[in-house]
């Protein structure tokens, strides 16, 4: 698989937060599953802002250096 460009991990990370939106008031939804949706929202933004200061880093599961 290739890696996401800047505009994929953006529009990603949005579509996370908008799902953390819709189910913050959630009952039924554990803390865990928020807290993963977060956790996955943060890390693409993070690595938007590194790919836009031209960052190189190896992707999550990658386990060869670069």
């Amino acid at each position: 698989m290739l890696a996401m460009n800047f505009s994929t991990l953006i529009r990603k990370a949005e579509e996370d937060i908008v799902l953390l939106e819709k189910i913050v008031d959630d009952e039924y939804i554990s803390s865990e599953t928020f807290g993963f949706h977060s956790q996955q929202a943060i890390e693409k933004l993070l690595k938007a802002q590194l790919m836009s200061k031209i960052v190189h880093f190896r992707r999550t599961h990658e386990h060869t250096p670069f």
